[in-house]
């Protein structure tokens, strides 16, 4: 089975490729040259493992939240893809594979997007569920939201006796984690050392589960995940 991961969330382009006998990844802080830099890179990565689009089984898609522009690029082009190969699409949310890669942490993994305007995209997890809603929160609510979930926890004598209690991972958790240091330094937190790192891979392999478990996605109906209005929609249409 030939898998093709991309993610295009953020500044950072990720591509994972997985064949029979070859695993091949690269992550590249690219701005937002996203359009310039996707097709390139995914044509060195079948050059370099020896296949051609047509062999592709699978294309995993990361679909948001996260950048606007970047979200549709890696959509369309996956979807692009996935016409030409007759292969099959599955769509899974930013948050939910930049968590996955620590489902195996005992107490709350938090990944963090920036989402401008002093806001940010994230979601609580312990293991492989996802604990909230998608959020889109300020510093001082992303801690608030945290609380209360810690306050359930605490009730139902769950995972926060483990140490540290929270985890903050993605690519823009530094920022989360120094108005920590700032405001609430009794807080028991730690930050993926890794965060700035796209990780395709993770990705490629939550979409090769759900496929096994679920099929693929429907390559029209599959759409961005977006948890806010675009500039341009509150532009035309109001908040």
């Amino acid at each position: 089975m030939n898998t093709l991961a991309i993610d295009t969330s953020s500044e950072t382009v990720s591509i994972a490729l997985r064949t029979d006998n070859k695993i091949l990844t690269v992550s590249l802080k690219v701005g937002l040259k996203h359009s310039e830099t996707l097709l390139p890179w995914i044509d060195r990565l079948f050059r370099e493992a020896e296949i051609d689009v047509q062999s592709l089984s699978l294309v995993v898609c990361s679909i948001g939240p996260g950048s606007f522009t970047g979200l549709r690029i890696g959509l369309s082009t996956a979807k692009g893809i996935v016409m030409g190969s007759e292969s099959a699409l599955v769509g899974v949310s930013t948050l939910d594979y930049l968590a996955g890669r620590f489902n195996f942490f005992k107490g709350t993994v938090a990944p963090v997007i920036n989402a401008k305007k002093n806001r940010f995209y994230t979601a609580f997890y312990n293991g492989d569920k996802r604990l909230t809603d998608y959020l889109d929160v300020n510093a001082a609510d992303f801690f608030i939201n945290f609380e209360k979930l810690q306050e359930v926890c605490r009730s139902e004598q769950k995972y926060c006796k483990y140490q540290p209690c929270l985890l903050l991972t993605g690519p823009d958790c530094d920022i989360i984690y120094r108005y920590l240091k700032d405001n609430l330094q009794h807080a028991n937190t730690a930050m993926d050392r890794g965060f700035r790192f796209a990780d395709a891979y993770t990705l490629l392999n939550i979409g090769e589960k759900r496929f096994k478990e679920t099929g693929g996605d429907n390559p029209a109906a599959l759409a961005p995940l977006y948890i806010r209005k675009s500039e341009a929609e509150i532009k035309m249409f109001g908040e």
